[in-house]
Protein backbone atom coordinates (compact mmCIF):
# COMPACT_ATOMS: atom_id res chain seq x y z
CA UNK A 1 0.00 0.00 0.00
CA UNK A 2 3.07 2.36 0.90
CA UNK A 3 4.53 2.30 -2.46
CA UNK A 4 1.34 3.64 -4.25
CA UNK A 5 1.26 6.34 -2.03
CA UNK A 6 5.05 7.13 -3.14
CA UNK A 7 4.23 7.78 -6.49
CA UNK A 8 1.78 10.83 -6.17
CA UNK A 9 4.91 12.47 -3.70
CA UNK A 10 7.41 11.58 -6.42
CA UNK A 11 5.52 12.75 -9.38
CA UNK A 12 4.92 16.11 -7.54
CA UNK A 13 8.28 16.66 -6.44
CA UNK A 14 9.52 15.88 -10.01
CA UNK A 15 7.10 17.98 -11.55
CA UNK A 16 7.82 20.76 -8.74
CA UNK A 17 11.62 20.46 -9.46
CA UNK A 18 11.20 20.78 -12.99
CA UNK A 19 9.11 24.11 -12.77
CA UNK A 20 12.25 25.57 -10.67
CA UNK A 21 14.95 24.04 -13.11
CA UNK A 22 12.79 26.18 -15.70
CA UNK A 23 12.17 29.44 -14.20
CA UNK A 24 16.06 29.48 -12.68
CA UNK A 25 17.49 28.79 -16.51
CA UNK A 26 15.14 31.05 -18.05
CA UNK A 27 16.11 33.76 -15.68
CA UNK A 28 18.54 36.82 -17.38
CA UNK A 29 21.12 36.29 -14.34
CA UNK A 30 21.47 32.82 -15.44
CA UNK A 31 23.05 34.19 -18.50
CA UNK A 32 26.56 34.20 -17.48
CA UNK A 33 26.40 30.74 -15.64
CA UNK A 34 27.48 27.70 -17.27
CA UNK A 35 24.14 25.66 -19.21
CA UNK A 36 22.98 22.81 -17.21
CA UNK A 37 20.76 20.36 -18.99
CA UNK A 38 17.27 20.56 -17.79
CA UNK A 39 17.05 17.16 -18.47
CA UNK A 40 19.48 15.62 -17.14
CA UNK A 41 18.70 17.57 -13.75
CA UNK A 42 15.53 15.76 -13.79
CA UNK A 43 16.85 12.39 -14.94
CA UNK A 44 19.00 13.00 -12.08
CA UNK A 45 16.18 13.80 -9.59
CA UNK A 46 14.16 10.47 -10.57
CA UNK A 47 16.94 8.22 -10.33
CA UNK A 48 17.94 9.51 -6.94
CA UNK A 49 13.78 9.39 -5.94
CA UNK A 50 13.89 6.08 -7.67
CA UNK A 51 16.99 4.39 -5.43
CA UNK A 52 15.37 5.96 -2.38
CA UNK A 53 11.90 4.86 -2.67
CA UNK A 54 13.71 1.39 -3.39
CA UNK A 55 15.88 1.47 -0.37
CA UNK A 56 12.16 2.07 1.88
CA UNK A 57 10.96 -1.11 0.47
CA UNK A 58 13.91 -2.96 1.59
CA UNK A 59 13.47 -1.53 4.67
CA UNK A 60 9.84 -2.16 5.15
CA UNK A 61 10.55 -5.86 3.59
CA UNK A 62 13.16 -6.40 6.07
CA UNK A 63 10.67 -4.79 8.94
CA UNK A 64 7.84 -7.31 7.54
CA UNK A 65 10.11 -10.36 7.77
CA UNK A 66 11.45 -9.29 11.46
CA UNK A 67 7.85 -9.25 12.26
CA UNK A 68 6.68 -12.41 11.03
CA UNK A 69 9.86 -14.14 12.42
CA UNK A 70 8.48 -12.91 15.89
CA UNK A 71 5.22 -13.98 15.36
CA UNK A 72 6.24 -17.46 14.42
CA UNK A 73 8.48 -17.45 17.25
CA UNK A 74 5.43 -16.31 19.82
CA UNK A 75 3.33 -19.00 17.99
CA UNK A 76 5.55 -21.52 18.58
CA UNK A 77 5.95 -21.16 22.25
CA UNK A 78 1.86 -20.79 22.39
CA UNK A 79 1.66 -17.41 22.86
CA UNK A 80 0.09 -14.71 20.86
CA UNK A 81 1.28 -11.23 20.15
CA UNK A 82 -0.03 -8.49 22.36
CA UNK A 83 -1.06 -4.94 20.32
CA UNK A 84 1.98 -3.28 22.15
CA UNK A 85 4.14 -5.59 20.21
CA UNK A 86 2.16 -4.86 16.70
CA UNK A 87 2.68 -0.75 17.98
CA UNK A 88 6.13 -1.01 18.30
CA UNK A 89 6.43 -2.92 14.63
CA UNK A 90 4.56 -0.06 12.84
CA UNK A 91 5.82 2.16 9.97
Amino acid sequence: MLRFKLVPRLASAVLAFSALSAAAFSSPASAQAPRVDARAEVAAALFAASATQAAELRNMDARLRQAHAEIERLQARGQTPTPLAYRTMSV
